[in-house]
């Protein structure tokens, strides 16, 4: 459901139980490209840190008049080549430009961690801007789920309008909430609700920008809000943009890591305990002293239930406090755990 009050649309791509954990990876290049005096083409390169499953790849782009011109349009991931035409799926105009959503299936490019590189080409003569390029996709995980919604598209809210889109959550739990958008004004105050409580304002921000939410309450059937606030400031253009919102109820713990510290002399055992449902992946350990790193160690992997431990050598002359940490990817995203030393 959206409400009236908004131009342009974001279509759910994404909806229901997926086994994993979600992945959502946004990048702002801001390259204008195509038009003169601007360079034909641009790479924006994607650093992926996982495996991954149903990958879409979301790319959000302006100008001044999309809708009536023909570029000349090629996408390429790797050396793959998406598509030779501007066929986007959601296209508006607002404040005299023109915006699009251009959203690919790359399940079957993407599945590996990695380094890759999107080309994007464009011969015209009006220049075209990048604005966002986002990766949503799943971790496979087996003992991990979440219950997933994925919207991208092209949407503006002008002061005193909203959006609104419906979770469809069978039960209350707590869910994550990703949300990209772009702000016209450092003095356009955006706030977003769960139906009729407001879980986060958004000001000061000036540009395309991403705000992540983390064990958000959520009744049964909620409703996201997006509300653009009047204010008695003037500021041009007057209409938030939103290109993607994420929304994730985790079904299980998934991974979930206890960390103890021993210290004995001159050494520190540091133990790592899984008490979650499924197994974690590349736990990263660090000692930290006086802002320096002291010692560093990545554990490949951590059965639910299984223990491991690692002892370090430190020398006596260390700052107080010591301070040790875990760092690694749960149902919230990346999770740190930490211990402080006197």
């Amino acid at each position: 459901m959206t409400t009236q009050l908004s131009t342009g649309e974001l279509i759910r791509y994404t909806s229901g139980i997926m086994e994993g954990l979600p992945y959502k990876l946004s990048v702002f290049p801001a390259t204008v490209i195509g038009g003169y005096g601007n360079p034909k083409s641009a790479t924006v390169r994607l650093s992926v840190e996982y495996p991954l499953k149903n990958t879409l790849l979301n790319i959000s782009v302006s100008g001044k008049n999309l809708a009536v011109r023909k570029l000349l349009w090629k996408v390429s991931l790797g050396t793959v080549t998406l598509v030779r035409e501007f066929k986007p799926q959601v296209i508006i105009r607002s404040n005299d430009r023109s915006y699009a959503s251009i959203v690919f299936d790359v399940a079957q490019i993407l599945r590996e961690p990695g380094k890759y590189e999107l080309s994007v080409s464009c011969e015209s003569s009006e220049s075209v801007r990048i604005d966002e390029v986002g990766l949503m996709g799943i971790i496979p995980l087996k003992g991990a789920s979440v219950y997933l919604n994925y919207w991208a598209g092209e949407t503006t809210i002008a002061p005193g309008e909203s959006y609104e889109l419906e979770l469809r959550n069978r039960n209350e739990g707590k869910a994550g909430l990703v949300m990209v958008f772009t702000m016209p004004s450092r003095n356009a105050p955006m706030a977003v609700y769960i139906g009729e409580n407001k879980v986060t304002n958004v000001a000061g921000i000036v540009g395309t920008d991403e705000i992540t939410l983390k064990e958000v309450k959520v009744p049964k059937n909620a409703v996201i809000s997006v509300r653009h606030l009047r204010t008695g400031v003037n500021y041009y253009p007057k209409s938030v943009m939103l290109h993607e919102i994420v929304s994730y109820i985790p079904l299980s713990p998934g991974p979930r890591i206890e960390l103890d510290v021993r210290p004995s002399g001159e050494d520190i055992e540091v133990c790592l305990k899984n008490t979650g449902s499924s197994v974690a992946y590349n736990v990263v350990v660090v000692g930290i002293s006086g802002g320096f790193m002291v010692f560093r160690e990545v554990v490949e992997s951590i059965m639910p239930n299984e223990e491991k431990s690692i002892l370090f050598r430190v020398a006596k002359k260390v700052m107080s406090p010591f301070i040790v940490r875990a760092v690694y990817y749960g149902v919230w995203g990346q999770t740190i755990v930490s211990k402080r030393l006197k």
